[in-house]
């Protein structure tokens, strides 16, 4: 069984007629440990670290924040490597290789996919380079570059990241615009009345 330490996000670009894209976004997630000295508890620990989101990091921790790790234990204070949740995510986009960018061009280049994040784990970093990893989720038009959270980056480069990635959006709308199938309005209703009913135990609502 191989174990998936690193858990990173690619943020590929396509335009509609090219056959190749490329990687414009890359994120390492990085979730906080904590180091045990023998005689302070996770609580105790966890205060003392550099984590961002401590209140996050201590709901998620629940029943062993008392436990007192030994000298020199490694505790992972988070399960899922989520942003909101005390995550934290670095601007990884020297990692970007040839190998790494063959392969998302292997897997996205497919009709309609011009423009998302794919949220992946591998074994290492190395491996994560020459394109082995494990996809864990895919995101499409509403995906982020979630480099922009470093928090290394100043507002004003936060907001040329954000300012590029919807260009390229809207760049893409812009070209598919011209070959998109305008259907009726009402076949439109009936196609939406399908999705909410296929989706209802989820979304809850209509809108």
């Amino acid at each position: 069984r191989v174990i998936l330490h690193v858990s990173i996000g690619v943020f590929y670009c396509r335009m509609p007629g090219d056959s190749e894209g490329a990687i414009v976004s890359l994120t390492r997630k990085v979730i906080p440990t904590v180091t045990g000295d023998g005689t302070s508890t996770v609580e105790e620990l966890v205060k003392s670290s550099d984590a961002v989101n401590k209140k996050a990091i201590r709901e998620a921790m629940g029943p062993r924040l008392g436990e007192v790790p030994s000298e020199g234990a490694t505790i992972q204070t988070l399960v899922g490597a989520s942003h909101s949740r005390g995550c934290i995510f670095l601007d990884a986009s020297a990692l970007v290789t040839e190998s790494l960018t063959r392969r998302m061009n292997e897997i996205c280049t497919i009709e309609g996919f011009h423009f998302g994040r794919l949220d992946v784990r591998a074994a290492s970093l190395s491996d994560f380079q020459n394109g082995e990893f494990r996809i864990i989720e895919i995101n499409g038009a509403t995906s982020e570059m979630i480099h922009v959270y470093d928090s290394r980056i100043s507002l004003l480069e936060g907001l040329a990241i954000l300012k590029h990635q919807w260009s390229l959006l809207f760049e893409i709308a812009h070209r598919c615009a011209g070959r998109a199938e305008r259907i009726p309005f009402f076949k439109f209703l009936g196609l939406y009345r399908s999705f909410y009913l296929s989706t209802r135990h989820a979304v809850g609502k209509l809108w």
